[in-house]
């Protein structure tokens, strides 16, 4: 079982620093998600579709360069790919305040640069998720992704509460350009981090195909993470109808001002919060297994209280779907990745993440079209109960592999030779 020895981790300089960085630049980021589709709808008057749209263009990146991302982090430094990416995504947002200011902004730039923050944000993410076990060890996997879920969901909380009032007091485009410069500004902690990664890199010649295929076949041969990458794309497909319509619901539906629907948004910060350190807890209590798909199955019923809302006391519907939601998301976020972290080598973890990454999150480009089409025809509301009648069946894979009643997180020795051939 995973050793508690939390203690460790805050006096470990360079966990503080990929902590203190992680903490400005996700605040940053949830800044954006929300400011830019705020931008695309108050500024541009964007329609449902073009918002679905928008929406689409933000994960479409991880489709076309999601599998390649993989074998470049497996041959890069890890921390130098987090550094460059940061600086790229801030780069691409400060052009969208500029030609605000210029007069010349419109819906086609916002779809190519987020976009481009995609693309980076690809990078950055299996760079991150690769980065971790080099960082903290093994036996400090699931303490360690659950203290930073605790940031990237206080930064969700943050995020959204602060978007509102920089809207309404500064307009979009200022707000764009201030977590622009504050994302830029968290790479300094990065740079200062010290401690080499857990292998050197294989320089040998680039054969993308083969590569790919490395990883996909150990994701593939192990039962638990063929069974995660199944529920995490059914539920990514699902939660992108849920993403590319929310936001709309609350501004044009219900005609909530901004600074109410930062903070709707924001309870999901909080249900994030509360799952990120529930977790350890409710891995003890009923076991790594159960946690992981237990926590899944509390997800898709809370989401059908989102379109329940009304702009009156209702509104509290919004509120609790949506952070029971995080809590249950969450808790299945730092399960499954902490579960592949410690069952896959460190030279094909990129790959493995890049793998369950594109098979997961590829969904939600596809989510997000299909919810702007549905909300097009048939409304935002009936879009939001379809997505979370689908995500109730998100766990069902889970409970039929041996994470039903896993007790403890296994490690790659663990798996023995089954491992040991994958990739040969």
């Amino acid at each position: 079982m995973v050793r508690d020895t939390s203690p460790s981790l805050f006096r470990d300089r360079n966990f503080r620093r990929l902590y203190y960085s992680t903490t400005v630049s996700q605040i940053s980021v949830n800044i954006t998600i929300v400011v830019v589709p705020l931008v695309a709808i108050l500024v541009l008057d964007a329609n449902e579709f073009q918002v679905g749209l928008l929406s689409a263009f933000g994960s479409l990146a991880l489709l076309v360069v999601g599998l390649p991302a993989g074998v470049w982090v497996d041959r890069l430094s890890r921390r130098k790919v987090l550094i460059v990416t940061d600086l790229a995504r801030a780069f691409f947002l400060m052009t969208i305040p500029i030609a605000a200011f210029m007069g010349i902004l419109s819906i086609w730039q916002l779809y190519a640069i987020v976009f481009l923050v995609g693309i980076a944000t690809v990078f950055f993410d299996v760079a991150y998720t690769s980065y971790i076990p080099s960082l903290v060890g093994s036996d400090n996997l699931t303490r360690a992704n659950a203290n930073l879920e605790v940031v990237r969901n206080v930064s969700r909380l943050g995020g959204p509460t602060i978007s509102g009032p920089l809207v309404a007091i500064l307009s979009g485009p200022l707000a764009i350009l201030i977590a622009a410069l504050s994302m830029g500004a968290s790479v300094g902690w990065v740079v200062r981090i010290q401690r080499p990664e857990a292998s050197e890199r294989v320089f040998r010649k680039l054969n993308l195909r083969r590569e790919i295929n490395e990883g996909m076949r150990f994701v593939f041969k192990d039962p638990i993470l063929r069974a995660i990458a199944i529920s995490a794309a059914w539920g990514n497909l699902s939660a992108g109808v849920l993403q590319a319509m929310v936001i709309l619901f609350l501004a044009r539906d219900l005609s909530l001002p901004e600074v109410t629907i930062g903070v709707i948004l924001a309870s999901s910060g909080v249900g994030g919060i509360l799952g990120a350190m529930a977790v350890k807890h409710v891995s003890k209590l009923i076991g790594f297994g159960p946690a992981t798909w237990v926590s899944l199955a509390l997800a898709g019923p809370a989401a059908i209280m989102i379109p329940l809302a009304e702009p009156d006391w209702r509104i509290i519907f919004a509120m609790l779907g949506q952070a029971i939601f995080a809590f249950g998301v969450i808790i299945f976020n730092v399960t499954q990745l902490s579960y592949r972290q410690a069952v896959t080598p460190d030279a094909l973890l990129g790959r493995v993440n890049a793998t369950l990454r594109f098979l997961g999150l590829g969904a939600l480009p596809i989510g997000s079209f299909v919810g702007g089409l549905i909300g097009e025809i048939y409304g935002v509301r009936t879009s939001l109960w379809i997505a979370g009648v689908m995500l109730c069946a998100g766990f069902i894979p889970l409970v039929l592999t041996p994470l039903r009643n896993m007790k403890e997180i296994p490690s790659a020795e663990d798996q023995g030779a089954t491992l040991s051939t994958v990739g040969k």
